[in-house]
C-alpha cells in the first residue's frame, strides 16, 4: 500500500527556540506555558535517561500547575549512524 506521504518533502522550521544555560530547567514550565502548551514530550536516549538530567526536566514540568511531561527511552541498537 503506498504511502501518504511518499514523494512529500516535510519541513522542520527551527522553532521554538532552544534554550541552554544555567537555571533554564526551572524555567521550562514558564516556557511552555508561553507556547499555549501545557504538556510537553521528553525524547532521550538510554545514556542520558540513566543520569539525572531526565528525571529534574520531568520533574520541574511536572511540578508546573496543570504540567504534564512524558519521557521514555525505546532500548536499541544505539545511536544512530550517518555516513559522511
Amino acid at each position: 500500500m503506498p504511502s501518504r506521504v511518499a514523494g512529500s518533502e516535510i519541513v522542520i522550521g527551527p522553532t521554538p527556540n532552544a534554550h541552554f544555560g544555567a537555571g533554564v530547567v526551572g524555567k521550562l514550565p514558564g516556557i511552555v506555558r508561553g507556547l499555549g502548551c501545557d504538556a510537553v514530550v521528553v525524547v532521550t536516549d538510554a545514556a542520558l535517561a540513566a543520569t539525572p538530567v531526565v528525571a529534574r526536566v520531568t520533574g520541574a514540568l511536572e511540578a508546573a500547575p496543570a504540567g504534564r511531561a512524558s519521557a521514555g527511552c525505546q532500548r536499541g541498537g544505539g545511536n544512530p549512524a550517518v555516513p559522511l
